[in-house]
């Protein structure tokens, strides 16, 4: 008999409650909330990691930074994608549509690189999730751009590939086992 769910909302605007009643057991959410029902949640702080990964890149020198996310309403790219603009509105400079794309996976990923690569041309681009990144790469290879010294990636979720990624990667590592451990902890005490 299940007694706890722990899940990430795949949609901030859906209404889980008859889904979680059905089943009768506590839940919490993690990385990501919804905006409908009062439910516990583990949450990374999105936006501010995205606000200093930008930041970071505008200390760099970069101005032309490029945003590429998710298509589907999720709270944590809602939050990065703000993250994203409030650090370009904060150096004076004006957030542009043209840089901004969005989708959803690895093959979005390449189309939406390779467009922006096209149509304004960043120095940088700030990738909200690891599927995306894998595209960013295939069309990276394809147009023959070493992001080292010509583009720089910085992308979230730290998976063990991106170590060995050519050339590095830079990484925003969301920290999942306390993630894991306060969720399990708060689920216990729900139960």
């Amino acid at each position: 008999q299940v007694q706890g769910i722990i899940m990430a909302p795949a949609d901030r605007n859906r209404d889980y409650s008859d889904l979680i009643d059905s089943y009768r057991v506590s839940v919490v959410f993690v990385d990501r909330k919804t905006e409908m029902g009062n439910y516990d949640a583990v949450l990374t702080e999105h936006r501010r990691a995205a606000y200093d990964a930008t930041m970071a890149l505008l200390k760099q020198g970069h101005q032309k930074i490029g945003f590429l996310g998710s298509t589907t309403k999720i709270y944590s790219n809602d939050e990065r994608i703000e993250g994203y603009k409030k650090a370009l509105q904060e150096a004076n400079l004006e957030v542009q549509d043209s840089l901004i794309k969005k989708g959803h996976g690895s093959n979005d990923g390449q189309r939406m690189m390779s467009e922006l690569i096209k149509e304004n041309r960043p120095t940088a681009v700030f990738v909200a999730n690891s599927s995306l990144v894998i595209g960013v790469y295939h069309a990276l290879r394809k147009i023959d751009i070493e992001t080292t010294g010509q583009l720089q990636i910085i992308s979230f979720d730290d998976n063990p590939w991106a170590e060995v990624m050519s050339p590095p990667l830079t990484t925003i590592r969301q920290p999942i086992e306390e993630i894991s451990r306060v969720a399990v902890g708060t689920l216990e005490r729900r139960m």
